[in-house]
């Protein structure tokens, strides 16, 4: 039996397929995609896996937008981190659902149902309902930033980007390539456009991704040093009250 994994965090993957090796020895994972497009690629070169396990939030957008794109003729696991409010469209639509951090016995519960054939494949009606209800009751964030280089304008996307971080009164933006862009807006109003499962606000200086994190020590009076990739000239430091939410958010 085969499985395709769409995850565009590689610990969250790993993590899927470690408890994938326990629960379901029989299925053998084709591969790990991390975006629409790769995916919308695989699937067009390769015969339908028999399983495919979808996290609703990939690197250069939604999964549903695949779905608009190419027919999957196979059941579907969605992985989410959306809220309990949120999950009721998927139980309505009698979909398989994980909700994220995966727990071990949710997986298997899952995959009795699949094994047990009341899992079946979903129809795109089924997966339109679904991503309308998500959109109507969740928060839009932005998936995109348009920059500037000299007189040339670029589109970012926001997988690219490692971190924003604040600097004699200006706001860069820096990508994973070490690119740095100059923005016109504030930390403050960044950090309400971003999707806080992927960015953090360490302090008054900057808002990274998990990905941009190096490694992060203690540090004096509770606090927590943290070193970025690509490096920052010094460590920024992460303050006693927010030091939980941070370990907490590194340990989806």
């Amino acid at each position: 039996m085969r499985t395709l994994i769409l995850e565009d965090e590689p610990v969250a993957a790993e993590h899927l397929q470690s408890l994938l090796r326990q629960a379901a020895p029989e299925l053998v994972v084709l591969d790990t995609l991390p975006s629409v497009s790769k995916a919308q690629v695989w699937l067009a070169a390769n015969p339908a896996p028999d399983l495919m396990f979808c996290d609703i939030h990939l690197q250069d957008g939604y999964v549903f937008e695949l779905f608009t794109q190419q027919p999957v003729e196979c059941p579907i696991i969605f992985t989410t981190a959306y809220d309990q409010y949120a999950l009721q469209a998927f139980e309505v639509n009698s979909m398989g659902y994980l909700l994220k951090p995966i727990h071990p016995d949710a997986l298997g519960k899952a995959l009795h149902k699949w094994r047990r054939n009341t899992l079946a494949p979903t129809s795109p009606q089924a997966i339109a309902q679904v991503w309308q209800s998500l959109q109507l009751q969740q928060p839009r964030y932005k998936v995109r930033f348009l920059v500037k280089r000299g007189q040339r304008h670029l589109s970012l996307a926001v997988a690219s980007i490692a971190y924003f971080l604040s600097e004699d009164q200006l706001t860069y933006l820096v990508t994973h390539a070490g690119d740095r862009f100059v923005l016109g807006t504030p930390l403050d109003e960044l950090e309400t456009q971003v999707d806080p499962q992927r960015f953090f606000r360490l302090n008054r200086q900057a808002l990274a991704t998990y990905e941009a994190i190096a490694e992060f020590s203690p540090f004096m009076h509770g606090r927590l040093s943290v070193a970025l990739k690509p490096p920052t000239p010094e460590p920024l430091l992460v303050s006693k009250n927010r030091a939980p939410a941070f370990k907490a958010w590194m340990d989806r």
